[in-house]
């Protein structure tokens, strides 16, 4: 199988074979479909297409490198709404096939309920305390996912009912 590895210093996505070292640019710097500016994250969907965290344009864009639809981004403007991004920085995709998304930049988590981009909800935080900066993601325990509040110091898992924990 291949690597894709998102190269934040170059703006670009590289699909890397780790059996040869063979690295292929699939992105470039900028903000049509199929640019990117300062990508720091990518993950896997079920329909084979990769989701990548574009803070440089305020946006979560969807690749199908393998397989499925083209190029495309949701979320290009900065704002109150769940919609719109600040800096989005990581994404995970829970057990149930969601959509998680860190934006320190806005201070909060969302969660994208489809493939479709359909059903955007920002996540709740756990009583006594603000989470400043989400800024990673990755599964956890019993199909959780884990978040890492940075300027708290602190790492939360959020469950299958939505709810943080601090660990």
């Amino acid at each position: 199988g291949w690597l894709v590895v998102a190269d934040s210093g170059n703006d670009r996505l590289l699909l890397v074979d780790p059996q040869g070292g063979t690295a292929i640019a699939l992105s470039s710097g900028g903000s049509a479909i199929g640019a990117l500016r300062q990508p720091t994250a990518d993950g896997a969907m079920p329909d084979a297409r990769i989701h990548i965290a574009d803070p440089g344009n305020h946006r979560l864009v969807f690749a199908g490198i393998f397989a499925g639809p083209a190029w495309s981004r949701w979320g290009e403007s900065i704002g109150d709404s769940p919609q719109g991004f600040h800096t989005p920085t990581a994404t995970c995709v829970d057990a149930s096939g969601r959509i998680l998304v860190a934006d320190p930049g806005a201070a909060r988590l969302v969660r994208i309920d489809a493939a479709d981009g359909s059903g955007w909800t920002e996540l709740p935080l756990p009583a006594g305390g603000r989470m400043t900066r989400p800024n990673a993601l990755a599964p956890g325990p019993g199909g959780g996912v884990l978040v890492s509040d940075l300027w708290n110091s602190r790492i939360l898992l959020l469950g299958a009912d939505d709810e943080l924990t601090v660990l």
